[in-house]
């Protein structure tokens, strides 16, 4: 892998669960729709994580569209699995492998800050706390966690 700039970076925004073994290990949401531009930088956030990245598959193709976390698909509405196939990404390193969710970077700020909170099972803030974005993340990390436990999540 070349050799990446950290000046020129910008932040990767990754949550990623201290516990090993979970059907969705964490989710990480790219600042662009250039997944593999980004990607020096997040196998760099992740090496300490995940040891040397020795595989990254992915679920999806080059020609797959970003679902759209923001739209109607994704309606408050807990325990009823999304009717949409998500992007998951397993990488195996030399430590660990983990399975992340991505989520679509034009996802609006407070929905990615949910998922992102829900995929690692940190406290959501009381103000935001069962509100409709609150309900859509709990789904689409519900959704993610049932498509990686059933396989669908298989990376090629």
């Amino acid at each position: 892998m070349g050799e990446v700039d950290r000046r020129s970076a910008q932040p990767v925004r990754l949550a990623l669960s201290e516990v090993a073994g979970r059907d969705v290990d964490g989710a990480w949401w790219p600042q662009t729709n250039r997944v593999a531009g980004e990607l020096p930088h997040l196998m760099l956030a992740l090496a300490s994580r995940v040891g040397a990245v020795e595989g990254i598959g992915v679920n999806w193709t080059n020609t797959s569209a970003f679902p759209n976390f923001n739209a109607a698909e994704f309606p408050a509405h807990p325990g009823t699995p999304a009717s949409i196939d998500l992007h998951l990404m397993v990488i195996t390193g030399s430590i660990r492998t983990i399975t992340l969710l991505l989520i679509p970077f034009r996802t609006s700020v407070r929905l990615a800050t949910l998922v992102l909170r829900e995929a690692v099972a940190l406290p959501i803030p009381m103000d935001l706390l069962d509100t409709r974005a609150h309900l859509a993340a709990r789904r689409i990390v519900q959704s993610a966690q049932t498509q990686a436990a059933d396989g669908r999540a298989k990376t090629s």
